[in-house]
């Protein structure tokens, strides 16, 4: 019935117990809605979420760009990850779960980059169970953002999640206008580490011969 609504751009669901026609009705509304946004929370102790109808209906869906996932344990489903990675239009998503499989991060950090960034938002047991991992993807994928952290964090992880979130990958894309570099080093702040980051950037560097 919710997918008749073509107005409809953000959902809310949180249930102590989803069942399967809801599992299924959630899939339905993914694939064939004009919803961007969802939100997903169990507050059941035993998971009642069919998280397959939910990954075949992101699969489907055009419109979505934003997932919330909470209370879901044990969270058993790490291809939901890479298949919201693949998908270009995707903006935000948030787990706020106790803990998930490591693997997902191997599998994401093994994937192409995305051409626009991905917005992550984990909780702080999560960051922390899985610092080294986070590191390595953010490493390797610069269009991979952390919201900011309520948490002290290691210095190098700091500044990694700093370039990430102000744009360092922008700095291997060769389309880049000059005039957009002012705009993008100004919402650095006061950050001198991401401001040398970008100034080192190979994106600026190939125009050493541009007259200054």
């Amino acid at each position: 019935m919710l997918a008749g609504h073509s107005s409809l751009r953000s959902l809310h669901i949180a249930s102590h117990v989803f069942g399967s026609s809801a599992s299924s009705a959630i899939q339905e509304l993914l694939a064939n809605s004009a919803v961007e946004e969802i939100l997903l929370f169990t507050i059941s102790k035993e998971p009642t979420l069919n998280l397959a109808n939910v990954i075949n209906g992101i699969a489907q869906s055009t419109n979505l760009n934003s997932l919330k996932l909470g209370g879901l344990e044990p969270f058993d489903s790490p291809e939901i990850l890479p298949l919201v990675f693949q998908k270009g239009n995707f903006k935000i998503v948030e787990l706020d779960l106790e803990s998930i499989p490591d693997t997902i991060f191997d599998a994401m950090r093994a994937m192409d980059r995305r051409r626009n960034p991905l917005v992550f938002k984990l909780t702080n047991r999560i960051m922390l169970q899985h610092s080294a991992k986070l590191q390595q993807l953010l490493e390797k994928h610069p269009e991979i953002r952390l919201m900011p952290l309520n948490m002290p964090i290691d210095k190098d992880f700091k500044r990694l999640c700093d370039s990430n979130w102000f744009g360092r990958y922008l700095l291997d894309r060769a389309d880049v206008p000059l005039a957009l570099w002012p705009s993008v080093l100004g919402l650095s702040g006061i950050k001198h580490d991401v401001i040398h980051e970008m100034l080192k950037g190979p994106s600026l560097l190939g125009r050493g011969n541009l007259d200054v």
